[in-house]
């Protein structure tokens, strides 16, 4: 591949991760909403929120850096998500054990 090939490459798989950063900010959004039917305590909606809040704002540190081609800073901030993620669901997620 040309550089210019390359370049183009680089740029179109950018714009499917601040595509899918944009569904993943919506997607919590609408986790949010499911949070009264978790018949969570207190103090663990606050823990889910605190975390949901989180991964909203990731989302979005993602998104910009994928429209604005920040290639070199993609990398960190998905491994950020993936801890989040990993946090909440070994918090909240019930197992079949």
């Amino acid at each position: 591949m040309t550089e210019l090939e390359v370049d183009i490459e680089r740029r179109r798989y950018a714009m499917r991760i601040a595509t899918t950063a944009e569904n993943l900010s919506k997607t919590v959004n609408a986790i949010l909403h499911v949070l009264p039917s978790l018949k969570l305590s207190s103090e663990e909606q606050n823990a889910f929120l605190s975390l949901a809040n989180k991964l909203d704002d990731q989302a979005l540190v993602l998104q910009k850096q994928a429209k604005q081609n920040q290639i070199d800073s993609i990398n960190d901030t998905m491994n950020q998500i993936s801890a989040t993620c990993a946090t909440c669901h070994s918090l909240f997620r019930k197992s079949n054990k």
